[in-house]
């Protein structure tokens, strides 16, 4: 599998747009205007790598006024049929909803906006409408800052894939990926379709159950040994993050995960000895899907190799 980020074909696309069609571009991708700004003034980008790179060093560099810009750009999840094509395209999940879903899904938007004052913002290509509501009432649990840096974790997964759509108007891990059998927003990554660069899933062993609601954050070493993030959220009901990076996103090199148990553990009432769990890993075929659990207590945690 071919890492989408090496390519030409969306960088020659946005370079070759007038300044007016790439500002308007951009601003479907993150409607942030210092980020579209920002990357306006680096035109030309040549390479799709280059492009990606740049997008992510500028999103994680801004202000919270301009990450809640960005959020105030999308629909409420349910709501797609106020967005664009694209953000109905990426709800479609929804749209399949068992009795009593969405109705759940329009309470926990009100009730995510009163505690934290934004939308609720969730990447939700592929996940259906229970998946949502899930994520949802398992955010619903973090604190405003926790829940600030997750939210822009999901927007930057947003931009990445919109930026994928710029030349070809999909995302690149969908190009030539028929529909999943049971339709679209059904799909399980572990069983139909392309399986994710970078997953993971945290098991709580001193109660034997799936640790919900723990920070992660997901971050790859550059050439000079900074790290640069490339993803920020939080575990949903059953523990799990099956999607911190597409299939082919994870290039080569050396990648760290980082937990933060101690808040998971604080938020229980149970002292912990570790404040956070981080691990690194080496990727050198990004065509492989790279599951890294994590198995913690409050004294304690491991980790190995999954599948």
């Amino acid at each position: 599998m071919s890492d989408p980020g090496a390519g030409r074909e969306i960088a020659r696309h946005l370079d070759g747009l007038t300044e007016d069609a790439a500002r308007r571009s951009l601003a479907r991708c993150c409607d942030s205007r210092r980020w579209v700004e920002a990357m306006l003034a680096l035109r030309p980008f040549e390479e799709d790598r280059a492009l990606f790179e740049a997008a992510e060093r500028f999103w994680w560099s801004l202000t919270e006024d301009d990450w809640l810009e960005a959020f105030a750009a999308h629909p409420r999840l349910g709501e797609s049929e106020l967005g664009d094509g694209w953000s109905r395209s990426e709800q479609a999940g929804a749209a399949d909803a068992d009795p009593g879903v969405p109705e759940a899904l329009a309470a926990g938007n009100r009730e995510y906006e009163d505690r934290f004052g934004f939308v609720f913002l969730l990447c939700a290509t592929d996940r259906s409408a229970e998946e949502m509501l899930e994520a949802l009432q398992a955010r619903l649990g973090m604190t405003r800052e926790e829940e600030l840096e997750t939210a822009a974790g999901e927007q930057a997964r947003i931009t990445r894939l919109r930026l994928e759509r710029l030349a070809t108007g999909e995302p690149a891990a969908e190009r030539g990926r028929g529909a999943p059998a049971d339709g679209p927003g059904r799909s399980d990554p572990n069983e139909r379709g392309p399986r994710v660069g970078i997953s993971t899933h945290v098991l709580d062993t001193a109660n034997g159950r799936p640790a919900d609601g723990v920070r992660v954050t997901l971050e790859r070493a550059g050439a000079d040994e900074a790290w640069t993030a490339l993803y920020s959220g939080a575990t949903d009901a059953d523990g799990r993050i099956p999607h911190m990076l597409d299939p082919g996103a994870a290039g080569p090199g050396v990648y760290r995960i980082r937990f933060d148990t101690g808040a998971y553990f604080e938020r229980r009432g149970t002292p912990a000895f570790h404040p956070h769990a981080e691990i690194t890993f080496t990727v050198t075929d990004p065509g492989e899907h790279h599951h890294v659990p994590l198995l913690v207590s409050p004294f304690g945690f491991t980790t190995y190799r999954g599948s």
